[in-house]
């Protein structure tokens, strides 16, 4: 016996601010934008869920890790986020570069 799940539901989104990134689990629908807003739809819950509003870049990636256990955020070529995939609570937080205006490149990059 095979499960089917149907899915109908609309991301809510700003005018003008573009989804950037998206990642799907049988929990969560989890997105960015080029804003930098960062959000998820709890899919059993059937609720909206904003983690951030803006950020200094785009939010370039969004994903489960393997074992589902974290969601790793790609914002820009600044910073990773990583959160707890059941509270959604902050885990780490890598700064990838200390001034988002800094475009030098680093020669550990």
């Amino acid at each position: 016996m095979s499960k089917h799940f149907t899915f109908k539901k609309i991301i809510e989104t700003r005018f003008a601010d573009p989804i950037t990134a998206l990642d799907l689990s049988l929990r969560h629908v989890c997105f960015g934008s080029a804003m930098g807003r960062i959000a998820f739809y709890d899919i059993l819950g059937d609720q909206n869920i904003v983690i951030s509003d803006s950020q200094p870049e785009l939010v370039r990636g969004i994903s489960h890790s393997a074992n589902g256990e974290s969601i790793f955020i790609s914002i820009g070529d600044i910073s990773c986020h990583r959160l707890d995939a059941d509270t959604l609570s902050s885990i780490d937080f890598w700064q990838i570069i200390d001034d988002p205006d800094d475009k030098a490149h680093r020669d550990n990059c």
